[in-house]
């Protein structure tokens, strides 16, 4: 798959538009059946590092309402498979909303976007957390869940320059992809508060439930195609962040590291 235009695939699981001139190569002869659940694996994780950020609880304590936006930006690894990736950081985009009460929040975050030249793209998920103070100082320690969907696809056709290996024809490919992750995570944290401001860790097990599927125009046979992918795979998240007044920063790992900058609106 050409990163190209087609950066809804990754950006927006990853998020933001580019010109590469790379190929994903996922169901071309480079990347048969048989391989493709280890070689989509890397990409399914770096999807969900994204996908599953920003679950901790706002810096404001009592009950009210809160609506905000943040930007998780994901460095691209160097090495297979990213190797042909032509960006270096992808960031995804999403609003958020909230309710707090006593030491309890629940929240609601997500978007879409439509682009006619790569696809569309919706993900939204929600989160639960519940904590409660160390005695009579400034720590607090809590648990949090939660869970995040995303749909993809797409349906277009793209330049192909052949293979060197196969000496196969230059033309134009047509690529039909379907990508559908659930991500599920839940942790306890511990954060310090003071006035307004709020440090915090959080670490907890992570679970993703990848499904990809690619419908594609062999450039021989000229016949359609099909390969897929569908994985659970495992892993643990790891989060340190800060709050000020709605604004919030935070870096995290979740086999891949990723930060995060957002801000929310709070009501008193």
């Amino acid at each position: 798959m050409p990163l190209g235009n087609r950066w809804i695939f990754l950006a927006t699981t990853l998020g933001v538009a580019c010109c590469a001139h790379a190929q994903f190569n996922i169901g071309s002869t480079d990347v048969p059946q048989s391989q493709i659940d280890a070689y989509a694996a890397p990409f399914f994780k770096l999807i969900s590092a994204g996908m599953g950020s920003e679950r901790v609880p706002s810096s404001e304590t009592g009950s009210g309402w809160e609506a905000g936006a943040a930007t998780i930006l994901l460095p691209i690894p160097s090495g297979a498979p990213f190797q042909n990736a032509d960006l270096s950081i992808l960031p995804l985009f999403r609003l958020s909303g909230g309710m707090r009460y006593e030491g309890g929040e629940a929240g609601i975050r997500g978007m879409a976007w439509y682009d006619p030249r790569a696809g569309e793209i919706i993900t939204y998920g929600a989160d639960l957390a519940y904590s409660r103070p160390l005695s009579a100082t400034a720590w607090s320690a809590g648990v949090q869940g939660g869970w995040d969907y995303l749909s993809f696809g797409s349906s277009y056709s793209y330049p192909y320059e052949g293979s060197s290996l196969v000496f196969e024809e230059q033309g134009n490919v047509s690529g039909n992809y379907t990508l559908v992750e659930n991500d599920l995570g839940t942790g306890a944290f511990v954060e310090f508060q003071k006035a307004h401001w709020k440090f915090y860790l959080q670490s907890g097990p992570e679970l993703t439930l990848a499904n990809f599927r690619y419908l594609y125009t062999d450039s021989q046979s000229g016949e359609n195609e099909e390969t897929h992918s569908s994985q659970d795979l495992f892993g643990w998240r790891t989060e340190i962040g800060a709050g000020w007044h709605g604004f919030h920063v935070e870096a995290g790992y979740d086999s891949y590291l990723y930060f995060s900058l957002g801000w929310s609106w709070i009501s008193s």
